[in-house]
């Protein structure tokens, strides 16, 4: 099965994706503005962990509500998948999720989730976690329900937490859970800090040099776009709104 990330010619990552691909964290979260390239690194560490560190096992993908999973990350995912490689499932009692060809150990699931009823994620048994637009849900119970269900991965591997979205305000619970940026407890720069078992990896809207000529600046026009929301929105640090 040639399902690694370097044989996925649609994706090549810039620099902070990079970074948010090799940090060697078990819980990572890609903290980017628009445009950033949120949801594409994100089908990425879903694929990997599909088809190389939990082949013929269980994950999930998860975001705040149904619409932002199909119109972002699902989206992305049909860009970047080869078709041949998966099948999407949207049927049947246990709800939507792709099938996901591996090399020697017959499928993977992927379980596509919204967090919007927490409890209704009760019952799965997966070796890892993908949550697009994580800091747009505001419930902490919902990450924890998550996080409950990484019980069963490939022995010996490494149970991972991979989120990615803007950063809200510094009482969220991503913010508690992952630090702001470099303190007593988190070590690095504020565009990369990190503890033990958590590293946040800033990505402003600029920083992807693969965005049209005139996105940036048609954000940085748009009706609304004060200091502060460009401050939060497009460079990623935490600002006094929650859930944009």
């Amino acid at each position: 099965m040639p399902g690694t990330r370097a044989l996925v010619t649609a994706y090549t990552p810039h620099a902070r994706q990079i970074a948010f691909h090799t940090a060697p964290q078990p819980w990572r979260w890609f903290c980017g503005g628009y445009g950033s390239g949120k949801s594409r690194a994100l089908v990425m560490e879903a694929l990997v962990n599909a088809v190389v560190h939990h082949p013929g096992y269980q994950g999930i993908v998860a975001a705040p509500t149904y619409a932002l999973l199909f119109q972002a990350w699902l989206t992305a995912w049909k860009e970047l998948v080869p078709r041949a490689w998966w099948e999407l499932k949207l049927g049947g009692p246990f709800g939507p999720h792709l099938l996901v060809q591996t090399a020697d150990h017959g499928l993977s699931t992927i379980w596509l989730r919204s967090t919007s009823n927490p409890w209704s994620n009760e019952g799965i048994n997966a070796g890892w976690l993908v949550f697009d637009e994580a800091p747009r849900e505001r419930n902490r119970d919902s990450f924890g329900v998550l996080h409950g269900r990484l019980r069963a991965g490939y022995p010996g591997r490494q149970r991972t937490i991979a989120l990615a979205g803007p950063p809200q305000t510094r009482k969220h619970w991503t913010a508690v859970e992952f630090g702001t940026g470099p303190d007593a407890g988190h070590v690095g720069t504020v565009q990369h800090w990190s503890d033990r078992n958590h590293a946040v990896i800033r990505c402003r809207t600029e920083d992807n040099p693969f965005l049209p000529p005139t996105y940036v600046r048609d954000l940085r026009e748009r009706p609304g776009a004060s200091k502060a929301w460009v401050k939060q929105w497009m460079h990623a640090e935490f600002g006094g709104v929650d859930g944009q």
